[in-house]
């Protein structure tokens, strides 16, 4: 007879290791199934049908102050300019530091949202977004308003498409996917649309920098 190894294995089976028909370690817990599939945030968790709402409810907030921001400067601009003594040049950068900025930044918020993720590149955007409105909300003059605008243009770009990104990657489904971009599209026109009126009201009320403190409250709600 042969002498067997210390311990009771043999050599065969010293080798094999663990036995595990899912590749799985015992103790590893198994994702729910998802429409037959887990779907997977940024940091790995597993995202159910209850996190598809919380996720749209934030991307729109983003997205629709962003629209916001960019057509309510239309109807402020009359009060900012008396306020601040605007001249027609600086009247003109307001504008166009938003919209300018958003093109510049655009490409590297894909590169961005790849690299440390879609929801911490919209949590970026958004945040950055709230910053410059804070900074639009205190301006003391037209250098610093239009510097504010251009950080809120700057947010934008990380914000919008991360925003869509997140909502895909949430989503269960083309069914689900389709469904929740659809109505993310629907609310962020609606305030797109509504900026005009809801600036026009802010600036005959208590003043056109409220409009900057709405959007900066806004911004919260999206990042809570």
């Amino acid at each position: 007879m042969h002498g067997r190894p210390a311990g009771g294995l043999t050599e065969t089976a010293r080798s094999r290791g663990p036995a595990s028909g899912s590749g799985r370690s015992p103790g590893a817990r198994r994702p729910p199934a998802a429409g037959g599939r887990a779907i997977c945030d940024d940091r790995g968790s597993i995202v159910g049908p209850h996190r598809i709402w919380p996720a749209l409810v934030a991307a729109t907030i983003g997205a629709a102050i962003a629209l916001f921001d960019g057509t309510v400067i239309t109807v402020a601009l009359p009060s900012i300019q008396r306020d601040l003594g605007l001249s027609p040049a600086a009247q003109g950068w307001v504008a166009q530091a938003y919209l300018l900025a958003p093109i510049a930044i655009l490409p590297a918020g894909g590169a961005l949202a790849d690299r440390i993720g879609r929801r911490r590149a919209f949590m970026a955007g958004v945040g950055t977004l709230g910053l410059g409105s804070l900074v639009c909300a205190v301006a003391p003059d037209a250098a610093t308003l239009i510097a504010g605008r251009a950080l809120q243009g700057a947010g934008v770009g990380l914000t919008m498409p991360a925003s869509l990104a997140m909502l895909a990657a949430a989503a269960r489904n083309r069914a689900e996917r389709r469904r929740v971009v659809g109505l993310w599209t629907t609310w962020t026109a609606a305030a797109s649309a509504a900026g005009p009126v809801l600036g026009g009201v802010l600036a005959s009320g208590p003043g056109w920098r409220w409009i900057f403190w709405a959007s900066a409250a806004g911004t919260l709600a999206a990042l809570a």
